[in-house]
């Protein structure tokens, strides 16, 4: 079975030369794998050292690495699954980037989204370096390669988190909304060195 988990991934590597894939690419490999997927995560903590916890064998065996490969390629899929909203979004604000109460109509309508659902989708797939470009994809404790999805796949995402960034977080075109995630922020309890501040 282990043979079959490196067949699986040489396989999804040789989809690409240059390790940029697309969304086709990767949803194919994802249905492929099923069977194998299964399985590890049944067998993926056999020979633990600590019973049914997880140990440092089994937390970076190859079937644990397996199942984090698969997960992080599931992920950046279901993130993909808002492209076409997000199309029909970017329609509707060229029809009312120039009138204001639509526009904090559709900030508004998009608030959770952008503001919570999104926010990290910058940092986590796009900021790696300094000149970044194609999303990457992160896997835990994989070094074999480096995963990067064509930017195309993700471009209506991509446009409107820099549309409402911009509207949202610089233009501050809801006040109301800026100033509750302000309060919210400067309500949070700091934690104090001595644990017993929790507890009051």
């Amino acid at each position: 079975m282990l043979k079959k988990i490196k067949v699986a991934i040489l396989e999804f590597k040789e989809y690409s030369k240059e390790n940029i894939y697309t969304i086709d690419q990767i949803k194919y490999w994802l249905d492929q794998q099923d069977d194998l997927y299964e399985y590890a995560k049944l067998n993926w903590n056999k020979g633990s050292c600590s019973g049914n916890l997880p140990c440092g064998h089994t937390l970076n065996n190859e079937l644990s690495i397996f199942i984090d490969f698969h997960d992080a390629l599931k992920e950046i899929v279901e993130v993909h699954d808002y492209e076409a909203y997000f199309w029909q979004e970017l329609e509707e604000y060229q029809l009312i980037k120039d009138n204001q109460l639509k526009l904090k109509d559709w900030v508004k309508r998009n608030e959770r989204l952008g503001s919570e659902e999104f926010i990290c989708f910058f940092p986590r797939y796009i900021n790696y370096s300094a000149n970044p470009y194609h999303p990457k994809v992160f896997v835990s404790n994989f070094h074999e390669f480096e995963i990067y999805v064509n930017r195309n796949c993700f471009a209506n995402t991509i446009a409107f988190i820099e549309i409402f960034d911009k509207l949202f977080w610089e233009d501050e075109i809801l006040p109301e909304s800026i100033k509750a995630i302000e309060e919210e922020i400067n309500n949070l309890r700091i934690i104090e060195d001595d644990p017993s501040d929790l507890m009051k």
